[in-house]
């Protein structure tokens, strides 16, 4: 079966999961269970992180199983030749702050309702290695997805893809290189976030546990208004739990000055692979 079938699958599978969730929670009158996952773990000190979006937007906040296609692939030949594209930053993060333009400020950044945090975009790319080239890491865009968010402004945004995608991907891998020059070892994953605030601090970006090295968490400071903040990072794939589920991502918040104090948006983003067995 064509992995643009297999993606497609699981987008409606995981959609309707989203749907029975969310209902069963608008139902119940309980808040979205991922409007805030991160608050008792900054909601310390004078820290004060804020839950901004409520129930409208619960739909929003669940899980993409399919996106767009980052690169062409026909998927009905899976013993194609699939180019790689090198990972070339050094260690296992990579984080890059730029200013926004005009354009790209939301109309609420110029109406100067601000602060605000929202998700840009999510991509996750199959990431493999090299026999030949220990330590360096290539991506393959052609089996990779990429989705844009702007028009929901989520905090919150995860791929989530059953094990029959995650199985499907590592088959076509090795059907490509059969002799194992190249294997499948994890993902990459990249977000742009936006960060809007008028005083802003910095913005905080933990890896989840199986990143490939690094610092558990990083700070990067924040010297201007409505900034652009990408993302990129390298993940095993946990040896342990290649056939269950895993998690790999980021998580973390933008923090900023009130009159008040310091106050903070959180978000999460990344790839739940082998959904389908949690």
């Amino acid at each position: 079966m064509a992995l643009t079938n297999i993606f497609l699958f699981d987008s409606i599978r995981m959609f309707m999961q989203s749907v029975r969730i969310a209902a069963a929670f608008c139902l119940a009158g309980q808040k979205n269970p991922l409007a805030n996952p991160h608050t008792l773990r900054y909601e310390t000190g004078s820290y004060n992180l804020v839950p901004r979006r409520a129930h409208h937007r619960q739909l929003l906040a669940f899980v993409f199983g399919m996106g767009v296609p980052v690169a062409a692939y026909d998927g009905g030949n899976d013993d194609a030749a699939l180019d790689l594209q090198l990972v070339d930053f050094a260690g296992d993060v990579s984080i890059d702050v730029q200013p926004l333009s005009d354009d790209e400020i939301s109309s609420a950044a110029r109406a100067g309702i601000l602060p605000d945090l929202y998700v840009k975009s999510v991509t996750v790319i199959p990431l493999v290695e090299k026999a030949a080239e220990p330590g360096a890491h290539y991506r393959i865009d052609s089996l990779g997805r990429k989705v844009d968010c702007t028009d929901n402004k989520m905090q919150f945004a995860d791929f989530q893809y059953s094990a029959a995608t995650v199985s499907k991907i590592r088959d076509i891998i090795k059907a490509s290189w059969p002799d194992g020059s190249v294997r499948y070892v994890g993902w990459y994953i990249e977000s742009e976030l936006y960060c809007l605030a008028e005083y802003p601090e910095y913005v905080e970006v933990t890896p989840s546990a199986n990143h490939i090295d690094g610092p558990d968490t990083y700070r990067i400071a924040m010297v201007r208004p409505n900034t652009s903040c990408i993302i990129k990072g390298k993940f095993w794939e946990p040896a342990d739990k290649a056939d269950s589920y895993y998690h790999v991502g980021f998580s973390g918040a933008f923090y900023f000055m009130r009159s008040t104090g310091l106050s903070g948006f959180a978000y999460a983003v990344g790839l739940s692979a082998n959904a389908d067995k949690l």
